[in-house]
């Protein structure tokens, strides 16, 4: 299963202690491939450069993406512009892709679509949508 991940979502699991990976895990019933467009890495790194709470989110983020690197097989694919605009945009030319976000406006854009979306469910745990 290919999942694009955006900011909020893996700000998620620094801001309420969900472990995302293992999350991912369960509800995928198979290997995961992790897709990180670049503008929301970059978005992460201009975060973890800040003061406060989202930056500690930030970098714990990025210490985890290098972490789960290889059993997560997280690729950065290349993209431009907005996060959200870029990742709908991906999604209507790959459907096989599911998106997790925890933006309610880009869940909203991705059902349109027929993308399938994992979310945070009650804050403790994820599901699809």
């Amino acid at each position: 299963m290919q999942i694009i991940v955006d900011t909020s979502f893996l700000l998620s699991h620094y801001e309420y202690k969900v472990d995302i990976y293992s999350h991912l895990n369960i509800i995928s019933n198979g290997p995961v491939h992790i897709l990180v467009p670049s503008v929301v890495l970059s978005e992460v790194h201009r975060l973890s450069k800040k003061k406060g709470r989202k930056a500690a989110a930030a970098r714990f983020a990025l210490a985890c993406l290098e972490k789960m690197k290889k059993p997560f097989n997280i690729r950065v694919i290349a993209s431009g512009g907005k996060a959200d605009e870029w990742i709908i945009k991906y999604c209507s030319k790959n459907k096989e892709v599911s998106v997790a976000t925890n933006d309610v406006e880009l869940h909203r854009k991705l059902n349109k679509l027929g993308v399938g979306v994992i979310t945070l469910k009650g804050k403790s745990k994820l599901g699809f949508i």
